[in-house]
Parts: structure tokens; sequence; C-alpha cells
């Protein structure tokens, strides 16, 4: 990778103009380089199936030339067995039955929203 620009936030700028240089020296000073950084990248999303030995067979397109590539494996969590509604009233009816009434039901929600002032 070649470094085309060089990018001077302000503190930068101020700080090479204490030496007595200025940014536009520095950048004709500063030949095209290689970079030792890593290349900019290009996704590629494919459709794999895992197999048995965890292993994963894929085919890249044409344009892709040979050299590293990085592979990130995104694969389903086991997924929680879903409740159903008569599953969710078997609970219910497990549980002991409360009720109460208005004035109970206001005297709880008087006192909560007490707490959150306190």
């Amino acid at each position: 990778m070649k470094i085309h620009e060089l990018i001077w936030p302000d503190d930068r700028v101020d700080h090479i103009a204490r030496h007595g240089v200025e940014a536009e020296e520095v950048e004709e000073a500063t030949p095209p380089c290689e970079s030792r950084y890593t290349p900019v990248m290009r996704a590629i999303k494919l459709q794999t199936q895992v197999e048995k030995d965890h292993t994963l067979h894929l085919r890249l397109p044409e344009d892709v030339k040979e050299g590293p590539a990085e592979v990130i494996v995104l694969v389903p969590e086991a997924a929680e067995p879903r409740h159903t509604l008569a599953d969710f009233l078997a609970h219910l009816s497990d549980r002991p039955r409360t009720t109460r009434n208005k004035e109970e039901i206001d005297q709880y929600l008087q006192e909560e929203r007490a707490s959150w002032e306190s």
C-alpha cells in the first residue's frame, strides 16, 4: 500500500511549527513509500455448509487474486425452545392466584411512585 496523502490535525501542525517546519515541507520530503499497514480489504458474502468434520468449502469469485485473506464465520446460535400459549397458561395454573381490588392496586402504585422520589 502506498501513502498518497498525509492528514494533518491542528495539534500536529502546531507541533511541527514549533520546530520551524510546515506541513507542506514534510510532504515534499516524504516520498511515497510502502506501508506496513494492512491494505483495505474487500468483503465477499458467501453461504456455505459446515461439514461433520467441521470444515468449510468455499469457491471465491474469479476476480479474487491469490494471497492472504481473512475469514469470519457467522453461525446461528442454538435457538431456545419456544413456549406456546398453552405452556404459558399451564404455568399460570400452577401458581397461586392472587387478586387485588382497586384500592390495593392504587395503594401499591402510590408506594411505588413514592420510592422513585426518595
